[in-house]
């Protein structure tokens, strides 16, 4: 079992920094770069948590790489490396962005499709579901070859589904009813 309250700690003190230097949505757009620059460099991650490498050098590996990122950003990642907490960086970062995306109002999703969708047919159906669900909507586009058609948006508490399987089952149902 995880303890959960050490990234939700570091997750905290961090909001709070980016609310006193009124930086939420700044420093939640590098937060969602570095997790997702963690999640896909595990190597790196390697390299940030051997205790053989003297801190202040891993620090500057922080400075070198990630030179264009606020100055509380990359010291978020020295603290962690100071704290040996290098092994747990994407999993706090991860529990980082669930904080920052509650105190904005933010729901991640995904939108499923059986089709490849342009920035403004996503934008359309996003402006849908906000209005839906009284809250700021991202959502990441993932393409379902199972899908026969339309698409289905998924939240943490909301499915919307517009795809054809539903409305012919729908339609089907309606139809036996009758």
């Amino acid at each position: 079992m995880e303890d959960n309250s050490l990234y939700n700690r570091y997750a905290l003190a961090f909001l709070e920094v980016a609310k006193k230097e009124k930086k939420v949505e700044e420093y939640r757009k590098e937060i969602i770069e570095l997790k997702d620059f963690f999640k896909n460099e595990p190597d790196f991650v390697r390299v940030l948590k051997l205790t053989d490498i003297p801190k202040e050098k891993r620090y500057g590996i922080i400075e070198k790489v990630f030179k264009n990122f606020s100055e509380d950003s990359r010291n978020y990642l020295k603290i962690m490396i100071k704290n040996n907490r290098a092994y747990f960086i994407y999993k706090i970062l991860k529990e980082t962005l669930f904080r920052f995306d509650d105190y904005l109002e933010i729901e991640e999703g995904t939108l499923f499709s059986s089709f490849e969708m342009n920035s403004q047919q996503i934008e359309t159906i996003k402006k849908a579901v906000e209005k839906n669900v009284n809250r700021r909507v991202e959502l990441k586009l993932v393409i379902d070859p199972n899908l026969i058609g339309g698409f289905v948006v998924s939240l943490k508490n909301d499915i919307f589904d517009a795809s054809m399987l539903t409305k012919i089952n729908g339609l089907k149902a309606s139809l036996i009813k009758d």
